[in-house]
């Protein structure tokens, strides 16, 4: 992702409503509730650049009504939640999240009300392929039919609804749910200390619910740091994240890695490269810009323009202008600028440099829907410009750019946090191929359930096929 300014408050004017929070689960008048999500979303209309990106603003706009006109009952931090939840959503932008207040999230982690299941979703049927807690009596690969009596299509239904992810990609909100199902069941569906699973045979399962911290996380899942190995000739470089606090974790430079890899790679005279760029959700551009840099030998085009709104645009005054610099209003539009002291970070709508040796081989790139942000803009530019085959799944980051950049954090006056981008990318790629999808594979290569369990074997299967291709 994109990586926000913790500061950011302190220079811009995000207001949004902002008072102290409520107490957690204390229930809210619904007027109030009506008038303070009108206010939210008639602000975020105004300051997010993104917010009619994938929408028609008339048919948006009733769907927004007809949500908030639907509350008629008080309502507590919870429920307002999953009221709100996928209006945010259907923004079609993976860095616009809601969530809740600190202390209320610890007050739900301090109890035992996760299921102690991971599920997986292939060919539209949903399977068992982790579980968690003493005793627990399912089998792995079990098809689960319903929880708690609720069908689990229809549960996939409100959760995928509920999940931010850019354009109307899907690839993403599965392995999203792939790895933090038990969180949005609870989140999104229901509170529960206890659960009744039925599978395809017929079987109920009875299960005791455990705690938020007893699931594994997603950053110990990918807890590997950038990797590079060779195997018959065709060098792997493995790279799960882009951003500098991840790579910091592992005591990496991101561009002392790189460079060493593919020195490597062009002492031994290696004529494939296989990128596996698997759950890689972004980071720092500059990492992802680099990168792109050793696959060309002349200037190219990473983005095309930086998009803001006019409000944000016309906030930028006296310091915040020294700071950020001034946009620009060109051909109808406000565009950011790499000027300012904070204006390196977005220097990659100029040309860019290639490299003075460049890889001139068979560049493959692995792909998946945890593929966000930064990483899909690399795999976009990659593949626009026919410098390496996309193999894999479609990423979860937007193909044309996305919404992100600068990215406060704002609480609420009903208790909730909202994360807010400011800064509207384009990707310097074809505009006319469908718009609100991610990168799209060249070769559709899916994980079948076992190679789900185990990775290694999706990669040989991966490997395989790029042998074959030779």
């Amino acid at each position: 992702m994109k990586t926000p300014l913790s500061f950011l408050l302190l220079i811009l004017s995000i207001t949004l409503n902002a008072q102290k929070p409520r107490p957690q689960y204390k229930l809210q008048n619904p007027d109030t509730v009506k008038q303070e999500l009108r206010a939210l979303f008639q602000e975020l209309s105004i300051k997010h650049p993104g917010f009619y990106r994938y929408n028609e603003q008339e048919q948006f706009d009733s769907y927004i009504d007809s949500v908030i006109n639907s509350i008629e009952q008080p309502l507590d931090e919870l429920e307002i939640l999953r009221k709100t939840k996928p209006i945010i959503a259907k923004i079609g932008c993976l860095h616009t999240g809601i969530q809740l207040s600190k202390e209320s999230e610890q007050a739900l982690n301090s109890r035992a009300n996760c299921l102690p299941l991971s599920l997986t979703k292939i060919d539209n049927k949903v399977y068992i392929w982790k579980a968690f807690g003493p005793e627990n009596p399912v089998k792995i690969g079990e098809q689960i039919i319903s929880i708690n009596g609720r069908s689990i299509d229809e549960i996939y239904s409100k959760l995928l609804s509920a999940i931010p992810m850019d354009g109307v990609n899907q690839s993403g909100k599965d392995k999203l749910l792939q790895y933090n199902f038990p969180q949005w069941y609870r989140n999104m569906i229901e509170v529960r200390d206890q659960f009744e699973i039925e599978t395809a045979d017929g079987t109920k399962h009875y299960l005791q619910a455990i705690k938020e911290k007893e699931l594994p996380s997603y950053q110990e899942i990918m807890n590997k740091g950038i990797t590079f190995e060779i195997r018959d000739q065709l060098a792997i470089l493995r790279i799960p994240s882009f951003a500098d606090s991840y790579l910091e974790a592992h005591q990496q430079s991101f561009k002392q890695e790189i460079r060493k890899y593919m020195e490597i790679i062009e002492e031994q005279k290696l004529e494939k490269l296989l990128l596996d760029l698997r759950g890689n959700t972004g980071g720092t551009d500059s990492h992802a810009a680099y990168l792109s840099s050793f696959f060309f030998n002349q200037s190219y085009r990473y983005w095309k323009y930086i998009e803001v709104t006019e409000a944000i645009a016309k906030d930028l005054k006296g310091g915040k202008r020294l700071f950020y610099g001034k946009p620009t209003f060109q051909e109808g539009k406000w565009l950011w600028t790499d000027k300012g002291l904070y204006g390196k970070e977005f220097s990659f709508t100029k040309p860019q440099k290639g490299s003075k040796n460049p890889f001139n081989g068979s560049l493959y790139i692995l792909t998946d829907g945890l593929c966000m942000s930064s990483c899909a803009d690399f795999s976009s530019i990659m593949q626009f410009n026919k410098k390496a085959l996309i193999i894999g799944e479609e990423t979860g980051g937007g193909y044309m750019g996305n919404t992100s950049g600068l990215i406060p954090s704002q609480e609420l006056e009903n208790g909730l946090v909202i994360d807010i981008p400011l800064l509207k990318y384009y990707n310097f790629v074809d505009p006319d191929l469908p718009i609100g999808r991610g990168c799209i594979p060249d070769v559709e290569l899916l994980p079948v359930f076992k190679e789900i369990k185990d990775p290694e074997a999706y990669l040989v299967r991966v490997l395989t096929y790029i042998n074959q291709m030779e």
